[in-house]
């Protein structure tokens, strides 16, 4: 029978003279009920706590319900479940179908029983998340090496089969360094990576192995780590909407590494029109301030580049002078152009890098500034080996000399 259910457990407890007391009104979609409607068992024996289990499920637009309530004690709440059945076959069914989820309770104790509610949401017909299960045929698969006829391949046939003989295992020879990795055709918001182990031989194998997500060929996350249980077939590693064309799975102990299945779960990344970023929302930060040429003026839209026309920035010397602009959402960036001073110290500019970061991590070195006499702009590409995502770009010079920037233009696409 296909029917969506919906479980409501509520119980309540006087903490220190464990009591009953009346339980507030439920509010379902279908409609209300109070689910403490008798006071022939408000008051419990001592040592033991009211329970009322309600049972709530959906067909078509009808709704109806059963109710149970029973004086139990605390710690026997949900191993007595059994106990609460009520005698009409319905409900027996219910509850048989239900018991994995009444068991959340069991953590449940005298001071968080009073006033507690476990209430599982109805099923919708909407779907449950925006992140989807990526299975595109633009997904390739590789491995460090394949051993026993197991390879990379497998690991994304969508089959979860996880015995040996089923054919639908990787496996790579055993080095100090073993690694898997999934192209996934296309750049997403990598929200989870769930990752099959082989239950037949040597799960234990997968002990410690890291999850690791790109862009192109630059490392933007690990997104975590699995700690091997004996028993337990899958392991889901979080990474939190990450964006990342490629998924990486290495195992540095020197065991061969398997994997039965790699599921990854995200949102398929789509940008905007390329163009100027000025959005109001960019900051500008230096590491000092110098003469009154503060980090802002790099981006005021003002491409002066005589010092008193006050649009250039200015930092102090120092052994490291950098400046950065915060993009105050993501970028696929394109290039960057720098606009130099023209009247004196042109050549401070020299040797400067251009790097680009995600949040605080570097995501890449998109180049380096050669002075030329004479030059008013330079232009800084991010293309190179696969797109950069980014949402800071920083300038740094290490000469020990004063950076100045009379603007900083960056070029590039929105991550909707």
């Amino acid at each position: 029978m296909n029917i969506a259910i919906a479980i409501i457990v509520a119980m309540v407890a006087r903490a220190q003279s464990l009591n009953c007391f009346h339980c507030q009104d439920v509010n379902l979609e279908s409609g209300v009920t109070n689910t403490c409607n008798s006071d022939s068992w408000l008051q419990c024996p001592g040592g033991t706590v009211c329970s009322s289990l309600t049972v709530t499920f959906f067909e078509g637009e009808r709704f109806s319900y059963m109710k149970n309530y029973k004086c139990m004690k605390a710690a026997d709440v949900s191993s007595d479940l059994d106990k609460c059945r009520e005698s009409k076959s319905d409900l027996e069914n219910v509850l048989n179908d239900l018991k994995d989820y009444a068991c959340a309770i069991e953590t449940c104790d005298y001071d968080s029983l009073c006033n507690s509610r476990i209430i599982p949401e109805k099923p919708s017909t909407e779907p449950e998340t925006k992140y989807q299960l990526i299975d595109s045929d633009d997904r390739r698969a590789s491995q460090s090496s394949t051993g026993w006829g197991g390879n990379a391949a497998r690991a994304i046939d969508g089959n979860t089969a996880n015995s040996w003989t089923q054919n639908s295992c990787t496996h790579t020879k055993a080095s100090g360094t073993a690694w898997w990795v999934v192209n996934l055709g296309a750049l997403y918001k990598v929200h989870k990576v769930v990752i099959y182990n082989r239950m037949d031989c040597c799960g234990d194998r997968l002990d410690g192995a890291q999850v690791e997500a790109f862009s192109g060929s630059n490392f933007v996350k690990q997104c975590g780590q699995i700690d091997y249980q004996s028993g337990k077939d899958s392991y889901t590693i979080e990474c939190g909407d990450t964006i990342a064309d490629l998924i990486k799975i290495i195992q540095t102990s020197g065991d061969a590494l398997t994997l039965c299945e790699v599921e990854t779960y995200g949102e398929k990344v789509t940008f905007s029109k390329y163009q100027l970023i000025d959005s109001d929302d960019r900051q500008a930060s230096q590491s000092s301030t110098g003469w009154g040429g503060n980090a802002a003026r790099a981006i005021d839209g003002n491409t002066a580049n005589s010092w008193t026309q006050n649009s250039c920035t200015h930092t102090k010397a120092s052994g490291t002078a950098w400046w950065k602009v915060n993009l105050g959402v993501l970028y696929k960036v394109h290039k960057v152009v720098i606009y130099n001073r023209m009247d004196c110290c042109g050549d401070r500019l020299d040797g400067a890098q251009v790097q680009a970061f995600h949040g605080s991590s570097l995501v890449k070195i998109c180049g380096r500034i050669d002075y030329q006499s004479g030059k008013l702009s330079y232009t800084i590409e991010c293309r190179h080996n696969g797109d950069t995502i980014a949402d800071m770009i920083k300038i740094i010079q290490t000469s020990g000399k004063k950076l100045t920037l009379c603007e900083v233009e960056t070029y590039g696409e929105r991550v909707e």
